[in-house]
């Protein structure tokens, strides 16, 4: 068949490993785990062009999720809605990066807060979006608030 092929890949612990051997790879690889809900690839398989492609296949693997930052202003910081700020992904202008989820335990929400270009290391200016939800296409207004003296 010439039809192209799509799908998913789950990334998960295999079936045996036991409790002990869990909380030790939970331990050396942080508190997330490698389950389908934290690392979601996706595939294609297309037939190769040329002289070997009517037998040869192209198998592809990627992120099941590619941010992309087209702010001229900011930089921006996203995360799982729940998830510490250290597990925060800062993307630069024009900057695009694969985002998995950083811990089952959170919803699968991502939220958002930019930073100014000429702010690292420094205090946050801005609050955190609320959470959205990457499976809906289109476009999505988000209301972020900036810190202030008078708010909390």
């Amino acid at each position: 068949s010439s039809a192209d092929s799509l799908g998913n890949l789950d990334c998960q612990y295999p079936s045996y490993v036991d409790a002990e051997s869990e909380e030790l790879l939970k331990a050396k690889f942080g508190v997330g785990c490698l389950s389908a809900c934290c690392y979601e690839l996706c595939y294609s398989i297309k037939v190769l062009s040329g002289y070997w492609g009517e037998h040869t296949r192209i198998l592809m693997i990627e992120s099941r999720y590619i941010v992309r930052n087209d702010s001229k202003h900011y930089d921006m910081e996203i995360k799982q809605v729940g998830t510490p700020d250290s597990s925060a992904l800062r993307i630069r202008g024009s900057e695009t990066s694969p985002f998995h989820w950083t811990d089952v335990r959170f919803p699968e929400l991502l939220c958002v807060r930019p930073v100014p270009k000429s702010m690292d290391n420094v205090t946050p200016q801005f609050k955190w979006s609320g959470g959205f939800d990457l499976c809906n296409l289109g476009m999505t207004p988000l209301r972020i608030r900036s810190y202030s003296k008078s708010s909390d």
